[in-house]
């Protein structure tokens, strides 16, 4: 059967500390009731240091990591995203190296069981076609931000460089000043010198310059290509000037002026550049059904050249449905966890 991921000693104390400096027991209770976890069936401690020890090992013992750490990546708390994030990459990264080709690809795949077409765009927009922008629109729910796991996958396999900023988390509107410092430290880039006295105008303008020379720059260089991956912009409440740097941003990427640039927008609101050379993208999401998963087992199962009868797979299907259906970790992990069981049957 498919390994349970885990986390190492210096991993968990990472997330420890993370959850004791942001989170509070009822916050910590709310999140437990969401993937049906009783945090006082877990622990009746009174202080917070031994509660978080206590529920992050009951959620690494009941094999719900995953699902916990996608839930902790969507959280409002910046800080807590970006260490929940990166666990997530080193986590998975440690079980991919441990499994066969099939289970890497179901862990990157997790939530794309209805997304052909934004895998095939996604593939087109790293080859050497003319796309440069993925566009990616849906309602909340339909795993807009759960792409990411596929995204990143599908860029490193084809030496690109992916880097995800995430807008929606921030406890205060995000600025051209966040979104350029985000990109320069985490590639790494020097970031730009602010002139305190320079007029607003003359400052987002200088940012702008900065990060695009540094972009292009880093590409003559020989570096992987970029592939930006700018995550919940409909969900947060973007500055002007905000809005104007990812404008920038998609004229670049667009009109191909920083090489190799890739972009992928999730919820986009304003007008695209016009696209006279095909370089824009369009995928709308929608939300995951029964027949899409039902579609996916029989397709999995095809594969492995294993008959499965529509009395399985509508059971299947009901059992990953079951309890919380809109919420995606937990119909992810299910969906996983019978394409596993398929797997494990052909052998």
């Amino acid at each position: 059967m498919n390994e349970a991921p885990r986390l190492r000693g210096d991993q968990r104390a990472l997330l420890c500390e993370v959850l004791e400096s942001r989170l509070s027991k009822d916050y910590l209770r709310r999140l437990l009731g969401f993937m049906e976890v009783r945090l006082e069936a877990i622990t009746g401690a009174d202080r917070l240091p031994t509660v978080v020890f206590d529920v992050v090992t009951e959620i690494e013992l009941r094999g719900k990591l995953y699902p916990f750490l996608v839930r902790l990546s969507e959280c409002e708390y910046p800080d807590v995203c970006d260490v929940a994030t990166r666990l997530l990459d080193e986590v998975v990264a440690t079980v991919e190296s441990r499994t066969v080709r099939w289970d890497r690809v179901m862990i990157a795949e997790r939530p794309f069981v209805n997304r052909r077409v934004f895998r095939e765009q996604l593939h087109d927009l790293i080859s050497a076609s003319p796309s440069r922008l993925l566009s990616v629109r849906g309602p909340r729910g339909s795993g807009r931000t759960h792409s990411w796991r596929f995204v990143r996958y599908v860029a490193e396999t084809h030496a690109f460089r992916p880097l995800r900023i995430n807008l929606a988390p921030a406890e205060a509107p995000p600025t051209a000043a966040d979104i350029a410092d985000a990109i320069c430290d985490r590639l790494p880039l020097p970031r730009p010198v602010s002139d305190a006295y320079a007029a607003l105008s003359t400052k987002a303008r200088r940012r702008r310059d900065h990060l695009v020379g540094r972009l292009v720059e880093r590409a003559n260089s020989g570096a992987p290509p970029l592939l930006l991956f700018i995550d919940s912009i409909d969900h947060a409440i973007l500055s002007a000037d905000a809005l104007e740097m990812i404008d920038h941003l998609i004229e670049m990427a667009v009109y191909d002026d920083v090489p190799g640039l890739r972009i992928v927008l999730l919820g986009y609101p304003r007008q695209l550049p016009r696209d006279a050379m095909g370089s824009v993208l369009h995928e709308v999401i929608g939300l995951l059904t029964g027949q899409d998963i039902g579609d996916a087992l029989r397709r999995v199962a095809h594969d492995l050249g294993h008959a499965i009868s529509d009395a399985a797979v509508d059971q299947a299907v009901a059992w990953i449905l079951a309890g919380r259906p809109d919420d995606l970790a937990i119909v992810d992990e299910r969906t996983r966890q019978v394409i596993a069981s398929l797997h494990e049957y052909a052998r």
